[in-house]
């Protein structure tokens, strides 16, 4: 991928920035913010494996070496130019879908993490940047809203969730699962939601959702209510593929479905519940269906692809 410059009255184009992953793909739109002289910008790469950012200028020279992680930059959120600071997201919490902002100078030095590692957070910074709000939240713990200084230090509470009806309707949290993919090395998660009327010493059907597409997620660290589909007696369980969103951009090259999860989750020790299998998935992807299906023929019912895929040869 090549980001260029033209001119506009001879045509005649020069490269800026040139990004290529051989064994891959590169971002085609990746993440980037002018600065206030129009000849310095922020740039997302992930030349390193993980997306970090870089200062260029429009001659193509790279000016500061922003952030140097092992773990995914996720966006630009507020550049201070007067105070020579710049805040972002990355997933530096205790698992990576828990996003956290930092602060870091626009030389590349004091770069420092401004959130609880233990929750997701969704933020908005002040326009001085002296200040954000911070909403913080997990799978099963509601959100909670407040206000920080720049340096991450609580100033006041702005507000709270009420789950008066949540336990009023006898709803269960979501529980979050922790698996290996099947190289035996990437971690990865996914969600197990149950009915209201759950029994642990009774058995249900399980119904597993799949999408096995690159950057797909099975978990998250939002808040989540439990599926519907669970006061029908099921439970649901949906599951990353070992393309999950999130780490490192190499996990991109080995997309493959989530069976490992299942394989895991009907385990009699982890999931005694848990008694037949359906899964079903989006797109067409009967291949995952069946993927997820054929390697447990006397627990996994039937696979269920949803959407219409037009036929060719490939997909045969």
């Amino acid at each position: 991928m090549e980001f260029c410059a033209a001119d506009p009255a001879t045509g005649k184009c020069r490269v800026i920035v040139r990004e290529e992953w051989p064994a891959s793909w590169t971002d085609n739109a990746p993440a980037m913010r002018w600065l206030q002289d129009g000849r310095r910008f922020l740039w997302t790469s992930a030349r390193t494996g993980w997306n970090n950012l870089y200062l260029y200028d429009l001659s193509g020279r790279l000016l500061a070496t922003l952030t140097r992680h092992p773990f995914e930059v996720a966006s630009i959120v507020r550049v201070d130019e007067p105070g020579g600071r710049l805040f972002y997201t990355a997933r530096s919490g205790d698992n990576p879908m828990k996003l956290q902002l930092h602060r870091v100078a626009l030389d590349g030095m004091g770069d420092r993490r401004l959130t609880d590692p233990a929750h997701h957070h969704s933020v908005d910074v002040a326009p001085d940047g002296e200040h954000f709000i911070d909403v913080a939240e997990t799978h099963d713990t509601p959100p909670i809203t407040r206000l920080r200084d720049a340096e991450g230090r609580w100033v006041c509470e702005l507000a709270t969730s009420d789950l008066t009806q949540f336990k009023k309707l006898g709803l269960k949290p979501v529980e979050l699962l922790t698996f290996k993919a099947a190289d035996g090395r990437t971690d990865l998660y996914g969600m197990l939601h149950f009915p209201s009327r759950f029994r642990p010493y009774k058995k249900y059907p399980l119904l597993v959702s799949v999408y096995a597409g690159p950057e797909t997620v099975g978990a998250r660290e939002t808040f989540t209510l439990p599926n519907l589909l669970t006061e029908y007696g099921f439970l649901l369980a949906t599951f990353d593929s070992r393309s999950a969103s999130g780490g490192a951009s190499v996990s991109l090259m080995p997309s493959i479905s989530s069976w490992a999860g299942l394989k895991w989750t009907i385990r009699p020790r982890a999931c005694g519940h848990c008694g037949i299998a359906v899964t079903w998935t989006n797109a067409g992807w009967a291949y995952s269906a069946l993927r997820m299906a054929a390697p447990f023929p006397r627990r996994v019912w039937c696979g269920i692809p949803r959407s219409f895929t037009p036929p060719a040869p490939t997909r045969q």
